[in-house]
């Protein structure tokens, strides 16, 4: 099974500022291996020219807009003493995240906008350069991981029963890397479900704020780009509280 992005050519040093990289409203970026299909039962071979699934759907209906989440786990491991390597398989289970959400007097809602941090903006912007190329640029197919939500049947099982209208977080990928083959999460909630997932966002100063205001909820909004039958967009994402 494959998939499909869309090439943008964009500003980098505006682009830079952006309140992150991809807002994954891609329901043809990641596909069911087995049955070949997206979300919505579109074939892999019909996706480069179809309109169905894409991004300008979003746009037509306004963007994204809701309750947002925030679930800080890079002050949750901090306050545990768990130690990690954000650049490492570092797994976040649903037993930390309901930890997380307890001692954040998170109430956590259907509908919500559902975003974790889990410090990989930190890490990249503190790196030197010859780190960031040796563990991502010039990384071994077999050495190269990094942080995220664990990929396991449990968490599908927690994700689906919150009903969350989208998901997102601050690493590459939202679920760690390497994917558990025996359970991809972008199967379930791309092509499965049809939920959003963003990933690279820049959460840095939505943490510094919600630290500061011991709130971690506030007023979501994301405006995708107007691409007609695109597969991703950067997120133009802004919290209000």
């Amino acid at each position: 099974m494959g998939w499909h992005v869309t090439p943008f050519s964009f500003n980098t040093p505006i682009h830079k500022h952006c309140f992150g990289r991809l807002v994954k409203i891609c329901f043809k970026h990641f596909g069911d291996p087995e049955s070949g299909c997206f979300y919505n039962g579109q074939k892999h071979r019909e996706a480069p020219e179809s309109l169905d699934n894409g991004i300008h759907h979003w746009n037509d209906r306004g963007g994204i807009v809701g309750r947002g989440v925030l679930l800080d786990y890079v002050r949750y491991a901090d306050m545990k003493g768990i130690k990690y390597d954000v650049m490492t398989r570092h797994q976040i289970s649903v037993d930390a995240l309901e930890d997380m959400a307890r001692e954040q007097n998170v109430e956590l809602k259907p509908g919500d906008i559902f975003i974790v941090r889990s410090g990989f903006t930190k890490w990249y912007e503190s790196a030197s350069q010859e780190d960031r190329v040796a563990k991502i640029q010039n990384a071994d197919g077999s050495k190269l991981a990094w942080t995220g939500v664990e990929g396991s049947m449990r968490t599908v099982e927690w994700l689906w029963n919150h009903h969350f209208a989208a998901v997102a977080g601050d690493c590459i990928s939202f679920e760690q890397w390497p994917f558990n083959p025996e359970c991809i999460l972008h199967k379930y909630q791309l092509a499965f479900w049809g939920s959003p997932i963003g990933e690279i966002w820049d959460l840095e100063k939505l943490a510094k704020t919600c630290e500061e205001l011991k709130r971690w909820s506030f007023f979501f909004t994301s405006a995708p780009l107007n691409v007609v039958g695109g597969v991703a967009s950067p997120p133009n994402a802004i919290a209000i509280f």
